[in-house]
């Protein structure tokens, strides 16, 4: 359990390690902002983390995640990571927030994405079923968002960044895109009724 204002630091240059394995649970219940940092380390996830604090969080340290992790509270902050697991939402947030971040494996349940920076693709696995997550916002960064299934935001917000959907098909009630730059290959439905602010 990494609670309190406690965290992990990786101090150095290269080397450290930072394994949960099968088997294994890390909860993240604490209020540090960034529960596991440094550019010396890496945290490989093979078992289950746990986000219950309502605090945003980062991991800022590289992430190899091949287990699963459990957003239960609050928003936590990729930067720097390799998903080919599971990341499962619950009504929360998941943000992408810098470095290079690759999500491959299954993006399950409910909540808002939001990229804010860095070099993002997002491709997640057939099987995924994250649904009508709240608001999709891109303030920075540069996105490739490619859902598996249709895909209905409540919300799309873009101020800055690139959002990159490829052939999705993407269903909103509000657009609203006041700088930054969208590309798809696929369509953009709104629904009698939305809204439609560029």
């Amino acid at each position: 359990d990494i609670g309190g204002n406690f965290g992990i630091n990786f101090i150095g240059a290269s080397g450290g390690q930072f394994n949960n394995n099968v088997g294994g649970t890390v909860t993240l219940s604490g209020n540090y902002l960034a529960p596991i940092t440094g550019a010396g380390g890496t945290f490989s996830n093979a078992g289950t983390l746990v986000k219950t604090s309502t605090t945003a969080q980062t991991l800022e340290s590289a992430t190899v995640n091949t287990g699963t992790i459990n957003i239960n509270a609050g928003t936590l902050g990729l930067s720097g990571t390799s998903s080919s697991g599971t990341i499962a939402l619950v009504g929360t947030g998941l943000v992408f927030s810098g470095g290079t971040n690759s999500v491959t494996g299954l993006l399950n349940g409910t909540g808002a994405l939001t990229f804010s920076g860095g070099t993002n693709t997002v491709t997640p696995a057939v099987g995924s079923t994250l649904t009508s997550p709240g608001t999709l916002t891109v303030s920075g960064g540069t996105s490739a968002v490619t859902m598996p299934a249709a895909w209905t935001p409540v919300t799309v917000s873009i101020t800055g960044g690139t959002l990159d959907t490829g052939a999705t098909r993407v269903t909103t009630s509000s657009w609203t895109q006041s700088n930054g730059t969208f590309n798809t290959a696929g369509t953009v439905t709104i629904p009698s009724g939305g809204a439609f602010n560029w």
